[in-house]
């Protein structure tokens, strides 16, 4: 909690720094990228977060890996948690402020399941439905899994659809078991 906390606020002050400057957009991107790239790279992960890497160490890191392909902005917020020892929580700040941006966007990331390969036209039509129901817009990922037997869900956010016929029988089931013991 308390690392949610700070990179809260690392995140928020950047995203209104941004803001004021005018470079919200660039920085997003770099956001972004450096997400991708913290995601893709345990080694880099292992790095920042080592108390044995002395501080001047991970800026010579960052610096070789971002300074070239990120804005001012960035950089200078890069430098900012090493130079305050918050690098170890970097990937935190990096996933809480493209979250207050998504939010900010009316943008959310939804974690389709289906039971059996869809093709692109019911992906469109399905995340078209999830959208008008959600009233935000999608960056859905498409997965299958043939144990839900047929029907899908949807994971959004904090909510979950599932429409799926493995979640029907077991309904089914709960209610036929508790009619049962109510008859005798």
């Amino acid at each position: 909690m308390a690392n949610f906390n700070v990179s809260n606020r690392y995140a928020t002050a950047f995203d209104e720094i941004a803001r004021e400057k005018g470079v919200i957009d660039l920085v997003t991107q770099d956001m972004q990228l450096i997400e991708e790239t913290l995601n893709a790279s345990k080694e880099l992960r292992t790095y920042l977060a080592s108390p044995i890497l002395k501080d001047e160490k991970k800026k010579e890191i960052l610096d070789a890996v971002f300074t070239e392909n990120v804005n001012k902005e960035t950089s200078d917020l890069l430098e900012f948690v090493v130079e305050k020892k918050r690098v170890d929580i970097l990937p935190d700040i990096v996933k809480r402020f493209n979250e207050i941006r998504d939010d900010q966007l009316g943008i959310a990331n939804a974690a389709i399941v289906t039971a059996s390969e869809v093709d692109d036209e019911s992906k469109k039509h399905l995340q078209d439905q999830l959208e008008e129901y959600t009233k935000k817009k999608l960056r859905a990922s498409f997965k299958t899994d043939n144990s839900i037997i047929g029907g899908f869900t949807v994971k959004v956010s904090d909510k979950v659809i599932d429409a799926s016929v493995k979640n029907q029988l077991a309904k089914l089931k709960k209610t036929l078991l508790s009619e049962k013991i109510s008859i005798n």
